[in-house]
């Protein structure tokens, strides 16, 4: 079935068993870890050996388990059915085969890399097995743990929580607590609306026709049809007593499933933030709200508690084209998402590198402009979202925080912003830093990627950010203006790419932020000296004293 691939990991529980068959992932000597939540299970390792995992004591491997861009096949067995759901989406995962109590999964993260969760339901319980996906190239899996490591540490201090306003030793002033204010506005708004749509929907949810089988009098049949009319001729004739089926209405459908899925989802978190060790530190109105959700939970999870969650059912895809259940269940997650505790973000979830690397500088460049304007005027509430666990950047959308400092300049940094009403096209840096005093925009694009060919070095002399890259830069100078006049509003710009400093200082692209003020400059974690040197140029200039 699997050929000549041979099992990477055996888990083992209560009977149970779940085999992942895959090529080795021969990455070097860099270590792997293998989490369980709650339960304790046997994990077997290919050509390692075994343990017994749980919470308490994670298993850790001398070599990497799964890489990216690879085809695994994964086998569930036991005495019973059991379902398999890896978190995050998306990832290239799908049943392909259910025989009995055997189901066979293939699974492929494509370009993905980080951290990820298999959820794994059986009829003795669910357990939460969290595995690392590894880049396939030494280098780049070097740089993404220091990547993944410094994200970890600084994203703190973006997340809109009460309690992490602090990370990047920002100075905290009432704009900022304002920010927080409106956190938990928002929570009250959602939380209200989410009440008046559960009113609505819980007294009138979809129900579903199924059929039982019954012992029923054959006197008294009326709407209980026999099973055969054969059957029924010959139960007849011996008995008064015959099997029939009966319709009867159900909840027990996978748009109700869903719904209670995210209403214990909701519950647990609200749980949560009210057995946590800073609760206490919160405003006693949005205590208030936090104990009114918890106690919503408990009445809603009671009301659902007969239908069986989304993984238990048959179709688990659940399309939400009802408006009412739509609204509901995104409120719900909102609520969750905002009720989750920040005290110690992880940086989890499967990530293309190149979009790692892109949160990773703008964090970083955020960091590097805060060591010369120390406060914080204004930021975004929802820059950084913890979703399930996860830090993450809201792709696709704008975030922003203001940096200033005693003398009243302000240093504005946003992420995807886009400049609309444009001569020509809508323009979207992937960094815009706006400079004091109306002076104009400043913008950095992050491209993990490096020109290494032997046409690029013999004219450049060492690797370095691609052409095309640089040239996206002059796209933006020349694009993005004011509608009116035409004047630009972009004075210059950097690529930041995973090069070397020290390889880097003599090259081209460096020596041309001297004349046209567009460069590339490297940028990785411990690796930040010649940005350093061009943010000092940047603000000396603005202010020469």
């Amino acid at each position: 079935m699997t050929g000549h691939r041979p099992r990477l990991l055996r888990v083992g529980y209560e009977g149970h068993s779940l085999d992942v068959f895959g090529p080795e992932a021969a990455l070097g000597p860099s270590p792997t870890h293998i989490r369980i939540d709650r339960q304790v299970a046997r994990v077997a390792v290919h050509g390692q050996g075994s343990w017994d995992v749980s919470v308490e004591t994670p298993a850790q491997l001398s070599t990497p388990l799964l890489k990216e861009n690879t085809q695994y096949d994964v086998y569930l067995d036991g005495p019973g059915k059991a379902v398999l759901e890896l978190r995050p989406a998306p990832i290239l995962a799908g049943l392909r085969r259910q025989r009995g109590a055997t189901a066979h999964y293939v699974v492929n993260f494509g370009s993905g890399v980080g951290d990820t969760e298999w959820r794994w339901t059986t009829e003795k319980g669910e357990i939460g097995l969290q595995l690392e996906v590894f880049p396939t190239k030494l280098d780049y899996r070097k740089d993404f743990e220091a990547i993944k490591e410094d994200l970890n540490k600084l994203s703190r201090a973006l997340l809109p929580r009460f309690r992490a306003a602090t990370g990047l030793r920002f100075e905290v002033d009432a704009a900022l607590q304002a920010s927080e204010l409106e956190w938990a506005e928002n929570l009250r708004r959602n939380f209200d609306s989410l009440r008046g749509g559960m009113e609505q929907l819980l007294p009138r949810l979809r129900q579903r026709h199924r059929s039982t089988h019954i012992l029923v009098s054959s006197e008294r049949l009326r709407r209980a049809m026999p099973l055969t009319r054969r059957a029924y001729g010959q139960v007849a004739k011996r008995s008064k007593t015959m099997i029939a089926r009966r319709p009867q209405l159900s909840e027990a459908t996978a748009l109700n499933g869903h719904l209670r899925w995210e209403i214990d989802r909701f519950g647990a978190a609200a749980q949560a933030i009210q057995e946590s060790d800073w609760v206490s530190q919160l405003p006693r109105d949005v205590q208030e709200l936090i104990s009114a959700a918890s106690e919503e939970a408990t009445t809603w999870h009671t009301r659902v508690e007969n239908i069986p969650a989304v993984p238990l059912l048959p179709h688990m895809q659940t399309r939400l084209r009802d408006p009412l259940y739509a609204q509901c269940i995104r409120s719900l997650r909102q609520l969750r998402l905002g009720l989750s505790e920040s005290d110690s973000p992880q940086l989890l979830g499967i990530k293309d590198l190149a979009l790692l690397y892109e949160y990773w500088v703008f964090i970083a460049f955020v960091a590097r402009v805060a060591v010369r304007f120390p406060q914080v005027t204004a930021a975004s509430p929802s820059m950084v979202q913890e979703l399930s666990g996860q830090v993450v950047l809201r792709r696709g959308m704008e975030s922003r925080i203001e940096l200033g400092r005693d003398d009243g300049a302000v240093v504005q940094c946003t992420y995807n912003q886009t400049f609309v009403g444009l001569p020509t096209t809508n323009q979207r840096p992937d960094i815009v830093v706006t400079l004091p005093d109306g002076l104009g925009h400043f913008v950095i694009d992050a491209k993990y990627r490096l020109a290494r060919s032997p046409r690029y070095l013999e004219r450049y002399g060492a690797v370095g950010p691609e052409e095309d890259d640089i040239n996206v830069l002059h796209r933006y100078r020349d694009a993005i203006v004011e509608p009116k006049t035409g004047e630009r509003l972009v004075v210059g710009g950097l690529i930041a790419f995973p090069g070397d400093p020290d390889e880097y200082r003599d090259h081209h692209f460096h020596r041309s932020w001297e004349t046209s003020g567009v460069a590339g400059v490297p940028m990785l974690p411990t690796k930040l000296a010649l940005l350093d040197d061009v943010l000092d140029e940047l603000f000396y200039q603005l202010d020469p004293t």
